[in-house]
């Protein structure tokens, strides 16, 4: 999975048995306060620590850093070598996407050319499988743009759809398929964009569903977000498709985060501040409670952490 279900200072972890279903950790990383990103191999975990300085985790080594000089770590290569974030920007303090490199430290990526500021500079949300291509936002003035940022080309911006305030949220992991969201008729619209920076609506002309892109698979071919309350994923520009009911918890907004390769979706229902992490078995079938899968699989999870948060 590229990128980890945001459960606090919880490491996620599932792995084949032998026979049967599925083995399953939840690993507590003392001394944080999130768990943001998680590599394909469960290796390097980053987020940030409770001195509210990024980190990145080995789990491999048990080698736990904090990356100074940065605000914080969003995402992480596969290899670990890079961790994608923000940082504060050089002679201003303003926020900015920066990326971290072992041995290097933090770098500003800047805006693009013509960009401003609003409080910010911008912002970095993923990253390439490699580490070589990163998406987020970027402001003009107050309008939100999404970037695509390469060594080589430096930040980019993406195509403006609907009214403006667009973010690149995620992207596969070879760069070339990017989703976020676009002010639609009335809020957050889902999007598409492609390594060239064209992109589309997912629910064209106008963008009129609420919703946004939270998750892709590494491959590119799977978007999954929330479409007018539902959660829904949309296989190789196809409609929408409902997630079981849409959501485990009636009258709740589903979310979905993240997409493992035999298709297991992950992800979280939300009522105003409540939150209850679920999980789709194989991409079919009913939304399950996490929590409960996750014991009914192995897992024991530490009384002072909770997998739903109100």
């Amino acid at each position: 999975m590229r990128r980890a279900l945001p459960l606090a200072t919880l490491a996620f972890l599932a792995a084949p048995a032998a026979a049967g279903g599925p083995v399953v950790t939840v690993e507590v990383i003392p001394g944080t306060l999130s768990a943001d990103d998680l590599s394909p191999d469960g290796r390097w975990v980053v987020g940030l620590a409770q001195s509210f300085i990024p980190y990145r985790y080995d789990r491999l080594t048990d080698t736990f850093i904090v990356l100074p000089g940065g605000i914080s770590a969003s995402a992480v290569s596969d290899d670990g070598s890079v961790v994608l974030g923000n940082m504060p920007e050089p002679g201003t303090g303003n926020q900015v996407a920066g990326i971290w490199r072992e041995g290097q430290g933090w770098t500003s990526l800047g805006t693009f050319p013509g960009g401003s500021t609003c409080g910010s500079v911008s912002a970095g949300y993923e990253l390439s499988g490699d580490g070589t291509i990163a998406v987020g936002l970027a402001w003009n003035e107050c309008s939100g743009v999404g970037f695509r940022w390469t060594e080589g080309e430096g930040m980019v911006a993406l195509e403006s759809l609907a009214n403006g305030n667009n973010r690149a949220s995620v992207v596969s992991a070879d760069g070339q398929v990017i989703g976020g969201f676009a002010q639609g008729s009335f809020s957050r619209t889902p999007a598409r964009w492609a390594a060239d920076g064209s992109g589309v609506l997912l629910d064209p002309p106008g963008g009129d569903a609420i919703g946004e892109v939270h998750g892709i698979s590494d491959d590119g071919s799977v978007l999954l977000g929330e479409f007018d309350g539902d959660a829904v994923r949309w296989v190789k520009g196809g409609e929408p498709e409902i997630l079981g009911s849409g959501q485990s918890l009636p009258g709740w907004i589903g979310i979905p985060t993240d997409i493992a390769d035999d298709g297991t979706i992950i992800g979280f229902d939300v009522l105003l501040t409540n939150r209850r992490a679920w999980i789709q078995v194989g991409g079919t079938g009913a939304l399950r409670r996490l929590a409960t899968w996750a014991t009914d699989n192995g897992a024991v999870i530490p009384d002072e952490v909770s997998m739903d948060v109100a």
